[in-house]
């Protein structure tokens, strides 16, 4: 029984050594006269066949496409905070002073939060205990109560 052990699996690894194929991989990056297009090729070649891919990236100030649209949906989550929050200090009735101070604290937290956590989007429920805590010295009881009932109708999930 060993044997046929041994056998079967000195056999198959012969088969799958015989069968192998050997790949050689070519990386060439060339950039052309317009700044921030890339050209890259690359070749790979098997000892059964040849083929030669190109992909062209293309983007603005040397960005790629994707880190683009990243910064497009950053901005677009911005604008949607800010507009956030002026439909906040309107239905409140916030002063400017009262907004000023929340937006330095809240600028100051998620600094804090981002050097913490650098690779984590802050959640909403993060967001919202952090806000609270800055409201609530920023607020009086009254303020207060009525702006946790407007984020309970409002929570702004900005993803």
């Amino acid at each position: 029984m060993k044997n046929i052990r041994l056998l079967f699996a000195i056999g198959l690894l012969a088969m799958l050594t015989a069968c192998g194929t050997t790949t050689t991989a070519t990386d060439t990056s060339n950039s052309s006269t317009r700044r921030g297009d890339t050209q890259t090729t690359r070749t790979t070649t098997n000892t059964s066949t040849s083929t030669t891919r190109s992909t062209k990236v293309s983007g603005t100030r040397g960005k790629s496409n994707m880190e683009n649209s990243t910064l497009e949906q950053v901005k677009a989550k911005e604008e949607a905070y800010t507009a956030y929050t002026q439909k906040m200090a309107t239905d409140l009735s916030l002063t400017e002073a009262q907004m000023k101070s929340f937006n330095t604290s809240w600028n100051s937290e998620k600094a804090k939060y981002t050097r913490s956590n650098p690779n984590k989007e802050i959640t909403l429920y993060e967001r919202v205990e952090a806000q609270d805590k800055i409201f609530k010295n920023i607020l009086n009881e009254s303020d207060f109560a009525k702006y946790q009932a407007w984020v309970r109708e409002n929570p702004g999930n900005f993803k």
